[in-house]
Protein backbone atom coordinates (compact mmCIF):
# COMPACT_ATOMS: atom_id res chain seq x y z
CA UNK A 1 0.00 0.00 0.00
CA UNK A 2 2.98 2.39 1.03
CA UNK A 3 4.27 1.96 -2.60
CA UNK A 4 0.99 2.84 -4.31
CA UNK A 5 0.84 6.03 -2.52
CA UNK A 6 4.52 6.54 -2.97
CA UNK A 7 3.90 6.49 -6.93
CA UNK A 8 1.18 8.89 -6.82
CA UNK A 9 2.88 10.96 -4.71
CA UNK A 10 5.80 10.72 -7.36
CA UNK A 11 3.61 11.01 -10.38
CA UNK A 12 2.05 14.31 -9.15
CA UNK A 13 5.43 15.89 -8.79
CA UNK A 14 6.22 14.62 -11.94
CA UNK A 15 3.05 16.23 -13.90
CA UNK A 16 3.13 19.24 -11.32
CA UNK A 17 7.24 19.94 -12.30
CA UNK A 18 6.51 19.48 -15.97
CA UNK A 19 3.68 21.36 -16.41
CA UNK A 20 5.50 24.43 -14.07
CA UNK A 21 8.50 24.00 -16.81
CA UNK A 22 6.28 24.36 -20.09
CA UNK A 23 4.27 27.25 -18.54
CA UNK A 24 7.61 29.14 -17.45
CA UNK A 25 9.20 27.64 -20.94
CA UNK A 26 6.17 29.28 -22.88
CA UNK A 27 5.87 32.87 -21.22
CA UNK A 28 10.10 32.86 -21.35
CA UNK A 29 8.95 32.58 -25.45
CA UNK A 30 6.47 35.37 -25.75
CA UNK A 31 8.75 37.96 -23.87
CA UNK A 32 11.61 36.72 -26.09
CA UNK A 33 10.11 37.34 -29.23
CA UNK A 34 9.50 41.42 -28.55
CA UNK A 35 13.39 41.16 -28.17
CA UNK A 36 14.26 44.27 -31.70
CA UNK A 37 18.02 43.16 -31.23
CA UNK A 38 18.67 40.21 -33.33
CA UNK A 39 21.65 39.40 -32.16
CA UNK A 40 20.53 39.16 -28.60
CA UNK A 41 17.65 37.24 -29.62
CA UNK A 42 19.46 34.46 -30.97
CA UNK A 43 21.54 34.08 -27.82
CA UNK A 44 18.42 34.24 -25.62
CA UNK A 45 16.26 31.60 -27.42
CA UNK A 46 18.78 29.51 -27.76
CA UNK A 47 20.08 29.57 -23.89
CA UNK A 48 16.21 29.07 -23.31
CA UNK A 49 16.02 26.31 -25.74
CA UNK A 50 19.50 24.41 -23.41
CA UNK A 51 17.97 25.56 -19.98
CA UNK A 52 14.40 24.05 -21.31
CA UNK A 53 15.66 20.68 -22.28
CA UNK A 54 17.93 20.61 -19.06
CA UNK A 55 15.06 21.12 -16.95
CA UNK A 56 12.71 18.96 -18.65
CA UNK A 57 15.46 16.06 -18.46
CA UNK A 58 16.23 16.54 -14.92
CA UNK A 59 12.22 16.44 -14.23
CA UNK A 60 12.62 12.96 -15.97
CA UNK A 61 15.43 11.87 -14.56
CA UNK A 62 14.53 12.97 -10.77
CA UNK A 63 10.56 11.32 -11.32
CA UNK A 64 12.34 7.80 -13.01
CA UNK A 65 15.16 8.21 -9.52
CA UNK A 66 12.61 8.00 -7.40
CA UNK A 67 10.19 5.04 -9.14
CA UNK A 68 13.28 3.17 -9.16
CA UNK A 69 13.73 3.58 -5.14
CA UNK A 70 10.46 2.77 -4.78
CA UNK A 71 10.24 -0.41 -6.68
CA UNK A 72 13.93 -2.15 -6.18
CA UNK A 73 13.95 -4.72 -4.34
CA UNK A 74 15.26 -4.58 -0.76
CA UNK A 75 18.51 -6.33 -0.43
CA UNK A 76 19.24 -7.74 3.01
CA UNK A 77 21.13 -6.01 5.60
CA UNK A 78 25.21 -7.69 5.94
CA UNK A 79 26.89 -7.10 9.33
Amino acid sequence: MKAILETILVAVLFVALSLAGVAILAATAIRTSAIANPIWSVLIKGSEFVIGTLWLLGVVYAATHLIVLIFAPKAPHRI
